[in-house]
């Protein structure tokens, strides 16, 4: 089988691939990666790929990819082991879970073997698209990994992502837990259709859910950010814009804060340190619950919320305070 798959050359076995070259941004090779005991592997073997593009493990069929070529990887509807960070450094290599568009709990399933490194995985490839992946950040009550996905490429696309983070109670009250996600790059970033955190594991420490690097841009569209917390320190969001101009637009976002019994809620949602040259934008589809600040006193000139008038104290209502003070 070619490395170039057309439409045309498609029999009415692989009609279901057609719908995949649609997410393919250019004419790059195609390889699959499945277990190679798994229904999905035996399938695809039987419709006659061969070994240059069917492989048994994620890693294996990532390193036939070429950089800079738009080649794409394929992973079956099924678990992949990680056992370091996979270190996704090939520009424009871009990996797509085989799952529906399901918000949360895509079938294509990551997860850490052992709490290895420090970082569960790194994106630091340029202009590179994951989706259709769900990856559970943590192993046992370790906390060694405290990066969740580190995205340091530029020019990135998250579609569709599910990162289930903290899943280890040593992450939740850990200080130097980044989140689930972790965006460094400086290029324009987008993220959509995609959950972050999860309502199992309680945070309780001063951490944030998602971390900004400073001169990051990014566009979150359709995310669900949640997360369950047993004191009010924990965060959404910290953004550490020590240099040049950064900003985060959220359009259709919802942010969950719950705890049990909703006794608790969080006290500040945006974790602003470094400089003043930020911009949190948030168009009127976006959502707060369990959360008493956007920002520390302070910290208003951060904030730019869209069709809601907002307050300088709690209200009635428990809309999201502004928490203005001084700009």
């Amino acid at each position: 089988m070619s490395g170039v798959i057309h439409k045309r050359d498609l029999d009415r076995n692989f009609y279901w691939l057609a719908n995949i070259l649609k997410e393919i941004p250019g004419p790059g090779k195609v390889f699959f990666a499945g277990n190679a005991a798994g229904n999905y592997y035996a399938r695809l073997k039987e419709f006659g790929l061969d070994s240059d593009h069917l492989l048994t493990t994620h890693a294996l069929a990532y390193a036939k990819a070429a950089s800079a070529q738009n080649d794409v990887i394929i992973l079956a509807p099924e678990a992949h082991s990680l056992t370091a960070d996979p270190a996704w450094s090939k520009s424009q290599t871009h990996i797509l879970g085989q799952h529906h568009e399901g918000w949360a709990g895509q079938r294509v399933n990551f997860s850490m073997a052992s709490d290895y490194g420090d970082t569960m995985a790194t994106l630091s490839g340029v202009g590179c698209k994951l989706k259709g992946l769900y990856m559970q950040h943590g192993y046992g009550t370790g906390h060694v990994a405290h990066n969740g996905l580190v995205v340091s490429g530029n020019y990135s696309l998250l579609e569709n992502i599910h990162i289930n983070s903290p899943i280890s109670t040593g992450l939740a009250t850990a200080t130097d837990y980044t989140g689930a996600l972790s965006i460094t790059g400086t290029g324009f970033q987008h993220v959509k259709h995609s959950t972050f955190g999860n309502l199992s594991v309680a945070r309780s420490g001063a951490n944030a859910l998602i971390t900004l690097g400073s001169g990051t841009c990014v566009l979150f569209e359709d995310c669900i950010f949640m997360t369950k917390i047993s004191a009010n320190t924990p965060y959404f969001f910290t953004i550490n814009n020590a240099a040049g101009l950064g900003f985060a637009i959220f359009k259709r976002c919802q942010f969950l804060c719950m705890s049990d019994n909703m006794a608790t809620a969080m006290a500040v949602a945006f974790n602003m340190t470094g400089g003043t040259t930020w911009a949190n934008v948030f168009d009127s589809g976006c959502q707060f619950n369990g959360v008493t600040h956007l920002g520390a006193s302070g910290k208003g000139g951060y904030f730019w919320p869209g069709g809601r008038q907002f307050t300088a104290t709690a209200d009635e209502l428990a809309l999201i305070s502004l928490n203005t003070g001084d700009f």
